[in-house]
Parts: structure tokens; sequence; C-alpha cells
């Protein structure tokens, strides 16, 4: 999964970081949620699941794109952990 939306702004208005965040973050879970719940993830199964370095770097000039990075790492390892006895495994990539 890898589609996403980047700003360089530093102090970015809090919409700018929310509609990041949503596109990030959000709308990469909702897919997965989405596929999960209507049973078209064939088990076993592996998602790769594309992030950024810059979740673990943050940029000044990147707010909120840095922490929609963090965000997505942070649900997709909580799922990773979830469903893995079920077969369904997530790796990150990091390029």
């Amino acid at each position: 999964m890898n589609a996403g939306i980047a700003r360089r702004e530093t102090l970015e208005p809090v919409e700018r970081v929310a509609e990041q965040l949503q596109v990030n973050a959000l709308g990469h879970y909702e897919l997965f949620l989405l596929l999960y719940k209507e049973g078209l993830l064939s088990k076993p199964c592996s998602v790769v699941n594309v992030i950024s370095k810059t979740a673990f770097e943050s940029n000044p000039e990147q707010l909120g794109y840095c922490a929609s990075k963090a965000v997505q790492h942070m649900l997709f390892s909580g799922l990773a952990k979830a469903l893995g006895r079920e077969g369904v495994l997530i790796n990150h990539l990091i390029p």
C-alpha cells in the first residue's frame, strides 16, 4: 500500500496536517479494513506497507507528512501483531 501527499511548509495549518493524516495513514488503514472485513484477502497473504524514513526522522518542513507516516507505521505494526496468527503477514518497506 502506498500513496500519499506531502507538503513543504513549516508550521502547517491544522487542516493541512489533518489532510495528510487522512490520506497517508487513515486512508491506507481504511482500505485494509475494507479488504479484510469483506474477506477479500486470501490467507495466508502478505501486505507490503510502504512508509518512509520520515516516520522515524522528523523534518521541520514536513511535520504533517512525518506524523502521518509514523501513524501509518504504528497502525500496521499493530495489525501485524494482531493478524499474524491468522496468516496475514504485514511488512514495512522503508525507502
